[in-house]
This record gives structure tokens, C-alpha cells and sequence, in this order.
């Protein structure tokens, strides 16, 4: 027996709505866990009396941080790196969080290095760099400084980063790469060893005008022991 289809013009204007719909329309389909620049919505479009229309992706309104990767550490690793799939050219500002990370070796420092050949090679000696630290165990005025020049690395932090269990270190860095500018980043990061806390802040800036598109995160000596390291692209 043939089965007859129901046309629209067959319908009431009201015969189809939000209670004569079974949900297992939308529930029994497969569930995707991304979405391409085509995928399609279906709205009411309020300028033309609620009719329904569709809008694809790449149209909606998006906000100015675009989580590119997420890296969770595992024991052993030697480094994180963010390599030219992620650094490309269409952002100009980057921010890294850095979530409790730790170091296997203890009291050693925090430092990144910059590649324009996607990890093929580091840009050398050429970066500045300045990092100001406190700790809670430190008279209220006392301020450590530390300034580097003409370095292949940049410090991010002295070396009071420890690698106890209740120990290690969370912040975020900005990191600025514009074509022919020079690179610059500044951050501000925390961390807690023997009992105390530090805080630091620092700035650097690289004078090699070729653009950057691979940063490594390692630290002065040893592995990891785990953390996460996130990195998210700044629509400017």
C-alpha cells in the first residue's frame, strides 16, 4: 500500500507546533561535537513577521577569544609547544593560560622560546626581558628585579617555581605578533613553594622582525610533572 504524503497546503495553519512535535525528532538524530562554517540553525526571523529561515555558522556572532588548543601535560614532558597550525596569521594577539603546572626539577624558572621555522630552529639572542617578583615572605617594600638582554630564551620567572604536591604555578601571558613588528609579550603568573607565594610580572621584547609561528614552554632544567597550558586567539 502506497503511503500518502501530507502537503502543506493540506494543513491548518496551526495544525504543526511546539505540542504536536515529538522530541525525538531532534533527539533521535546523531549528535555532532563540531561545527563547520555551513552547519545551519533554524531561527524566527523577527524582521520579516517570525518566518522561518536558517543562518549558518560562520554568520552568528562570535566572541573575541577563540580557544585554538588546550594541552594537558603529562608526566616527563619535556616542553609544550604551539606549533604553526595554531601561531598563524590570522590573529596578531594570543593569550596562554598556564594552570598548575609543575616541574620535576625544584626551584628551577619558566621560560619560552620563539621559532619563525616552526620549531625548526629558536630565534637567538634577541630578546629583552624584565620579570619583578614579591613573596609573601618578604618585607612589605621588597621587590625583587631581574632584566635580561640580547637573550635566546625569555624568562618568565625566577627560579622559585617548586615541584611539591601543593606546590607550582597558574597565570596568563599575552603575546603580541604584528608582520614586521617585533614581537612583545607581558604576563603575570603565580606560584606557591615552601609556604610562601610569589607573584610575577614581566615584559619582554624580541627585535627579529620575521613573524613567529611556534612557541615553545619549557622550563630552565628537567621535565614536566603536569598542568595544563591553553592558548586562545584575540580577534583585535
Amino acid at each position: 500500500m502506497a503511503t500518502s504524503k501530507i502537503e502543506s497546503a493540506s494543513l491548518a495553519s496551526d495544525a504543526v507546533d511546539n505540542t504536536n512535535i515529538d522530541s525525538t525528532l531532534i533527539t533521535a538524530q546523531t549528535a555532532i561535537t563540531s561545527l563547520a562554517d555551513t552547519d545551519k540553525f533554524l531561527v524566527s526571523d523577527a524582521s520579516d513577521s517570525g518566518n522561518l529561515k536558517y543562518v549558518e555558522k560562520q554568520y552568528l556572532p562570535s566572541g573575541s577569544f577563540a580557544k585554538l588548543s588546550t594541552v594537558d601535560i603529562s608526566n616527563g614532558d619535556s616542553s609544550v609547544n604551539f606549533d604553526s597550525s595554531i601561531i598563524t596569521t590570522t590573529y596578531k594577539q594570543y593569550l596562554f593560560i598556564f594552570t598548575n603546572i609543575r616541574p620535576t626539577t625544584d626551584n628551577v624558572y619558566f621560560q619560552f622560546k620563539e621559532s619563525i621555522s616552526n620549531g625548526n630552529g629558536f630565534l637567538a639572542n634577541d630578546s629583552d626581558s624584565f620579570i619583578s617578583v614579591n613573596n609573601s615572605s618578604w618585607s612589605t617594600t621588597e621587590v625583587q628585579n631581574e632584566t635580561l638582554t640580547n637573550n635566546t630564551i625569555t624568562k618568565l620567572t625566577t627560579g622559585s617555581i617548586g615541584n611539591g604536591a601543593l606546590e607550582g604555578m597558574s597565570g596568563q601571558m599575552f603575546l603580541s605578533r604584528d608582520g614586521a613588528s617585533p614581537s612583545k609579550a607581558n604576563w603575570e603568573l603565580v606560584s606557591n613553594n615552601n609556604a610562601h607565594v610569589y607573584h610575577f610580572h614581566g615584559a619582554s621584547y624580541r627585535d627579529d622582525t620575521s613573524i613567529t609561528n611556534y612557541i615553545r614552554f619549557e622550563w630552565e632544567s628537567g621535565t614536566y610533572i603536569g598542568g595544563r597550558i591553553t592558548c586562545y586567539g584575540i580577534d583585535t
